[in-house]
């Protein structure tokens, strides 16, 4: 794959840790959703972001990039995570991930998407 690219649904501090972390690699941010489309503007124009919206979906359905990035708050991580995957994206969700009623894992074997979670245990004391 060549300048893979990436959509992020959040424009918080995950969000940004993700975009620069993807910049560094030479992963392109092409697109970015939040709820405030006012704020997801101002986030993308300090990003070099080209499109921003307040429609996750429609931005998930667009989208021709490689990976769509949920840096969302929590209670979206599910409904978000399933409707990408259901789309054919291939997905990264921050923590929590969304398991639950066996739909992620039907997700999951349908199509060739790939799905994984970011996980940041190393600061915790019972990991070290």
């Amino acid at each position: 794959m060549t300048n893979p690219e990436i959509v992020t649904l959040g424009y918080g501090f995950i969000a940004d840790m993700h975009i620069k972390a993807a910049r560094e690699v030479g992963v392109t941010t092409v697109g970015i959703s939040g709820h405030n489309g006012d704020k997801a503007l101002d986030f993308a124009q300090k990003n070099d972001i080209p499109y921003s919206t307040d429609d996750w979906k429609h931005l998930i359905d667009t989208t021709t990039a490689d990976l769509v990035v949920v840096c969302t708050p929590n209670y979206l991580h599910y409904e978000q995570t399933i409707y990408a995957l259901q789309q054919g994206k291939n997905v990264l969700v921050e923590k929590p991930a969304p398991l639950g009623d066996g739909l992620l894992h039907s997700c999951l074997f349908s199509g060739g998407v790939v799905h994984c979670w970011g996980w940041f245990d190393r600061g915790f004391i019972m990991v070290r």
